[in-house]
C-alpha cells in the first residue's frame, strides 16, 4: 500500500492512499513514476497543407481566349447593334423625308388639277351662260325685230353728223318693216336702206364715204363674250359654212 505525504498536515503522519481515496470521494490511482534516464516522449510533428495543384497555363491561356472572345462579342455585338440601329434610324428619316417630298408633290398635283377643275368648271358653266343668252337672243331678234333700231339709229347719228350720205344694209326681214320708217325720217340727209340676202335677223352694216361700220350681230356677240374672256361664235362655223354655200351672189334690193 502507497502512502502520500500531506502539506498541510504533520510530516510525521501518514495517510494512506486508500484514506485519499476515501477522503476524495473516490478511489486513487497509484502514482507512476517515471525513469529518470527514460528517453522524452516524441512531439507530434504538425500535419503540413497539402500541396498546391500545379497551375494548368494551357487552361489558363484558353479560360483568357475564352474571356477576349466573350469581351469582343459582346463589344462586337453592341457595336453592330449600334450601327445597324444608326443605319435604321438614317433609313427611317430618309424613307420619311421621301414620303413627305411624295405627300407634298401629291398635294401640289391635287391643288393644280383642282384648280384647273375649277377653271374648266368656270369655263363650261359661262359657255353654257353663253350658248343660252345666244339662244335667247336670237329668238328676240326674230320675235322683236324692233329691238335692231336702235343700233341703227346710233349708227346713222355718227355718219350723218358730218353731212355725209349714208347707206344702210338690212337683212330682207329687218329691211321689210324698218326701211320706210328710216327713209322717212333721214331723206334730207340723203339717207337709203337696201336688204341684202346674206345679212342675219339683228345684222346692219353702214356705209359711207368710203366708211364701213359693221354693226352686225356676230361683231357685237363676240366684242360681248371676249370681255369674259371667251371665244365662242355667233354661227357654228359648219352653219355659217353651209348659209354662205346657199348664196353664191347675194342680191340687193334697193327700198
Amino acid at each position: 500500500m502507497s502512502l502520500a505525504l500531506l502539506p498541510s498536515m504533520s510530516r510525521s503522519r501518514l495517510i494512506s492512499a486508500e484514506r485519499l481515496a476515501v477522503l476524495a470521494g473516490g478511489t486513487a490511482a497509484p502514482w507512476a513514476f517515471e525513469r529518470m534516464d527514460a528517453p522524452p516522449p516524441a512531439i507530434a510533428e504538425e500535419e503540413s497543407p497539402p500541396p498546391e495543384p500545379p497551375i494548368d497555363i494551357e487552361a489558363l491561356l484558353a479560360e483568357a481566349r475564352a474571356q477576349a472572345y466573350a469581351d469582343g462579342h459582346a463589344a462586337g455585338t453592341a457595336e453592330a447593334r449600334e450601327e445597324a440601329d444608326a443605319a435604321l434610324r438614317a433609313l427611317t428619316e430618309g424613307q420619311l423625308q421621301e414620303q413627305a417630298q411624295r405627300f407634298a408633290a401629291m398635294l401640289d398635283a391635287a391643288r393644280e388639277g383642282l384648280d384647273a377643275a375649277q377653271q374648266d368648271i368656270a369655263r363650261g358653266t359661262l359657255d353654257i351662260a353663253c350658248a343660252l343668252a345666244r339662244q335667247v337672243l336670237r329668238q328676240e331678234l326674230a320675235t322683236h325685230p324692233e329691238l335692231l333700231e336702235p343700233v341703227v339709229r346710233e349708227a346713222i347719228d355718227l355718219l350723218v353728223a358730218d353731212g355725209r350720205s349714208v347707206r344702210v344694209v338690212l337683212s330682207p326681214d329687218d329691211h321689210a318693216w324698218l326701211a320706210g320708217a328710216l327713209e322717212q325720217e333721214f331723206a334730207s340727209r340723203g339717207l337709203s336702206v337696201v336688204a341684202e340676202r346674206g345679212m342675219l335677223p339683228g345684222d346692219c352694216r353702214l356705209e359711207s364715204a368710203g366708211a364701213v361700220v359693221d354693226g352686225g350681230i356676230a361683231p357685237r356677240w363676240a366684242r360681248a363674250v371676249a370681255s369674259l374672256g371667251l371665244t365662242v361664235p355667233w354661227e357654228a362655223p359648219a352653219t355659217a359654212d353651209a348659209r354662205d354655200a346657199g348664196q353664191q351672189e347675194p342680191d340687193r334690193d334697193a327700198a
